[in-house]
C-alpha cells in the first residue's frame, strides 16, 4: 500500500513538472504570437511615390498605395483643382502649370491615414541635353534633346543651313563663319540653341590646363594685323573667384601672353573672342589645392621612367632620309624639333618596344621655335612637363637616338638656365649630344621634361642646347594637318630661280638687289667687303625663314645672315645647324620694306667663301 502511495505521488509530481513546463512554454509562445500580430496589424499604408512632375494637356497619374487592406476605405481631395484635380478612383489630371497636394485619406482597421503627394506641374517642353555655343568652320558636334510631357519625335534644324547643316539625328556640321540658331521641335514645343561659327584663328597649345599657383599660356591669332590694332582680343571667365588673368604687355608677331594666376582650388572655363569676327577660343582651368610631392631619381631609375616614353624619327625628304628623337607627352602624342621633319613626305615613329608607327597627322609646329608636335594612334608611356623653373648647376639627362642609336641617354648639368638665341629661350648643357638626338628630351632628377635637345656648337667643347620647354607653348595645335598636306604646301615654298649676286651694287642698302620669296641669292663673301645686301620687301605680318649655306660644307660657320630694317637697325641674326651645315635666320616681322646682309665672321681669316640664301614667310 505504502509503495502505491509513492508511485502514485511521483507520478503527480512528474505530472506536476510537466504541466508546468508546457504552461510556461504556452505562455512563452502566446506572448511571441501576440507580437507578431501586433507588428503586422501597425503596417501603415503608404504612398509608392511622395511627388511627381506631371505636363499639362498630355499626363495622367494614377495614384498607388502600399499597405491597403481589402476593408479600407479610400478618398481623394485637392488643395488646388486649378492646378490639378483627382477623381473618386485616384486618377490626377495637370490642368495648369504650378504646384498642389493631394490628400489621400485611408480609413482601414479601425484607424485614419492622411498620405501626401506634391504635384508639380509643367507645360510640355523639349529641351537640349547636348549642345554647344561654338564650332570652328569643318567641325561637326552631336546635339540631343529630352522631350518632356510629350510622345512625339524630335525634329531638327537650323535657321542658315550654309553655315551650319544638320541632319535627322542632330548632327551639325559647320560650314561657314557666322553666326546661326538650331532648333529642335516635337509637336508644338520647340528648343532654340545660339551657335556661332569660327574659322579657327585662334589658338593655343592646350585647351585644358592645369595649375597650382600661376602659369604663362600663349594665344596664337591667326591673320591679325597688330599694326593696325583694327581687332580686339578679349577674354571671359565663366566664374569670378577661381582664377584671373592679364594680358602681356605686346604682341610678338601674332602671339601674346596670357598670365593666370590661381585664387582657390576648383574648375573654371576662359572664353577669348574677338571683336571682329566670330572666332573664340575654350580653355578649361583646374586650379589644384596641392602641388605633388616630388621623388628625385638615380641616373638608373631615370632611365627606367623616361626611357619608355622616348622615340626615334625616321623622316623621309626631296633629299633624302633623315632621323631624330622625340618623346611622348600624352598617348599618341609626341614632341620633336620641327627640323627633325622639315620637308617631310613621310614621318615613322619607333617607339621603345621596337613597334612602328607612320605619322599621319601634324598637330602643330613653330619653325622659329624649332618645335613640332605629331599624332600617332597608340597607347604608351607620357613624360610630365615640368612645371619648375630649372637653375644653373641642376643635373640633367638627355635621352634620344644619336646617330640612330636608340635608347641612349647622357648625363650633364645645366650650364646657362637661359640663354636667348633668335628670340628663342634656350637651356645650356653640358651634356654631350650628337646627330640624331635633335627632338629627344632633356629632363631633370625629378624625371620631368625641362628642354627638347637641339643642337650643339662644333666649334666648343660642352657648348650644346635644348630649347626651353616652356616655349612649347607657343606652339598652336588648334589646325592639325596631315603629312601630305603639309608636304604639299612645303612644296609650294621650295625655291625655284635664281639671282646672282651684282657686285656693283650689293654692297650698300640704297643700291643692292630686290629678291623674291623662292628665289636662291648666290653671291661671294669676300675679305674686303663688309656686308652684302639684299632688299625683301614684306607685305602683312609673318614670320621669315631664312638659311644660308656655303660651296664647302666646312665654310658654314664662318659666314652669318642677318636681318636689318629700313633703317639699317639689325633685327635678327642666324644660329647654326649643324646637321644640316647651314646658318638659320627666323624672325617675326610686320609689313615693311627690310634687308637681308651676308658677311664672314670677324675671326675668319681665309679665303673668300661662296654662298647661297633663301627665304620664305609663313
Amino acid at each position: 500500500m505504502q509503495q502505491r502511495i509513492k508511485a502514485l505521488l511521483k507520478l503527480l509530481f512528474v505530472f506536476t513538472l510537466s504541466f508546468s513546463t508546457i504552461f510556461i512554454s504556452g505562455l512563452s509562445i502566446s506572448s511571441i504570437n501576440t507580437i507578431v500580430i501586433a507588428e503586422a496589424a501597425v503596417k501603415a499604408p503608404s504612398l509608392k511615390d511622395k511627388s511627381i512632375t506631371l505636363y499639362t494637356g498630355y499626363d495622367t497619374y494614377k495614384v498607388e498605395i502600399k499597405n491597403l487592406s481589402k476593408n479600407a476605405t479610400v478618398s481623394y481631395k485637392s488643395d488646388r483643382t486649378k492646378v490639378a484635380t483627382v477623381t473618386k478612383n485616384g486618377t490626377i489630371k495637370p490642368i495648369a502649370k504650378g504646384s498642389a497636394n493631394i490628400t489621400v485619406t485611408v480609413k482601414q482597421n479601425g484607424k485614419t491615414y492622411n498620405l501626401k503627394l506634391e504635384v508639380k506641374v509643367k507645360k510640355p517642353s523639349v529641351t537640349f541635353s547636348k549642345s554647344t555655343n561654338y564650332l570652328n568652320v569643318s567641325d561637326t558636334f552631336q546635339y540631343t534633346a529630352k522631350v518632356n510631357g510629350m510622345n512625339d519625335e524630335v525634329k531638327w534644324s537650323t535657321s542658315d543651313s550654309s553655315i551650319a547643316s544638320i541632319n535627322s539625328k542632330g548632327k551639325v556640321t559647320a560650314l561657314a563663319q557666322g553666326k546661326v540658331y538650331v532648333y529642335a521641335e516635337a509637336g508644338d514645343k520647340t528648343a532654340r540653341c545660339t551657335l556661332e561659327i569660327g574659322q579657327n584663328r585662334i589658338g593655343t597649345f592646350s585647351t585644358n590646363v592645369t595649375l597650382y599657383d600661376e602659369t604663362t599660356i600663349w594665344i596664337t591669332a591667326k591673320d591679325m594685323n597688330v599694326s593696325t590694332k583694327d581687332e580686339i582680343l578679349s577674354y571671359e571667365l565663366d566664374k569670378k573667384n577661381i582664377i584671373k588673368c592679364k594680358w602681356g604687355e605686346t604682341w610678338t608677331g601674332n602671339q601674346t601672353s596670357l598670365k593666370i594666376e590661381a585664387l582657390k582650388p576648383g574648375t573654371d572655363t576662359i572664353t577669348i573672342s574677338s571683336d571682329k569676327t566670330h572666332d573664340k577660343l575654350i580653355i578649361n582651368v583646374t586650379v589644384e589645392k596641392n602641388r605633388k610631392t616630388k621623388k628625385e631619381y638615380s641616373s638608373k631609375e631615370i632611365y627606367q621612367k623616361c626611357g619608355p616614353a622616348t622615340v626615334e624619327i625616321e623622316v623621309s625628304k626631296d633629299d633624302g632620309e633623315a632621323q631624330g628623337s622625340g618623346f611622348f607627352i600624352d598617348n599618341g602624342v609626341v614632341v620633336t624639333n620641327y627640323h627633325v621633319i622639315d620637308g617631310a613626305k613621310r614621318i615613322v615613329i619607333k617607339t621603345n618596344n621596337g613597334r612602328e608607327y607612320e605619322c599621319k597627322t601634324i598637330l602643330g609646329y613653330n619653325a622659329l621655335l624649332d618645335l613640332a608636335v605629331l599624332k600617332i594612334n597608340c597607347k604608351n608611356e607620357s613624360l610630365v612637363i615640368s612645371e619648375t623653373k630649372s637653375v644653373v648647376g641642376e643635373d640633367i639627362y638627355a635621352l634620344g637616338s644619336p646617330l640612330g642609336l636608340s635608347g641612349t641617354m647622357t648625363k650633364g648639368m645645366i650650364s646657362t638656365a637661359s640663354r636667348i638665341i633668335e628670340y628663342v629661350d634656350f637651356i645650356q648643357i653640358d651634356a654631350p649630344i650628337s646627330n640624331g638626338n635633335s627632338g629627344g628630351p632633356l629632363v631633370n632628377v625629378y624625371g620631368e621634361v625641362i628642354g627638347v635637345n637641339t643642337m650643339g656648337a662644333t666649334y666648343g667643347q660642352n657648348l650644346n642646347f635644348a630649347v626651353n620647354i616652356n616655349e612649347l607653348k607657343k606652339v598652336t595645335t588648334n589646325n592639325p594637318i596631315t603629312v601630305a598636306e603639309y608636304y604639299e604646301e612645303y612644296s609650294k615654298q621650295m625655291f625655284d630661280d635664281f639671282l646672282y649676286e651684282d657686285d656693283e651694287t650689293s654692297n650698300s642698302m640704297s643700291t643692292c638687289q630686290t629678291i623674291d620669296p623662292k628665289v636662291y641669292g648666290i653671291g661671294e663673301a669676300e675679305k674686303d667687303e663688309k656686308v652684302d645686301y639684299y632688299k625683301i620687301n614684306i607685305t602683312q605680318s609673318t614670320t621669315l625663314h631664312g638659311h644660308l649655306l656655303t660651296y664647302n660644307n666646312s665654310d658654314y660657320m664662318n659666314v652669318q645672315i642677318a636681318l636689318y630694317d629700313q633703317n639699317g637697325t639689325l633685327i635678327g641674326t642666324c644660329f647654326p645647324i649643324n646637321e644640316d651645315c647651314i646658318q638659320k635666320l627666323e624672325c617675326s616681322i610686320e609689313a615693311g620694306t627690310y634687308y637681308l646682309g651676308i658677311s664672314l665672321v670677324d675671326y675668319y681669316t681665309g679665303e673668300d667663301i661662296i654662298y647661297a640664301f633663301g627665304y620664305r614667310c609663313e
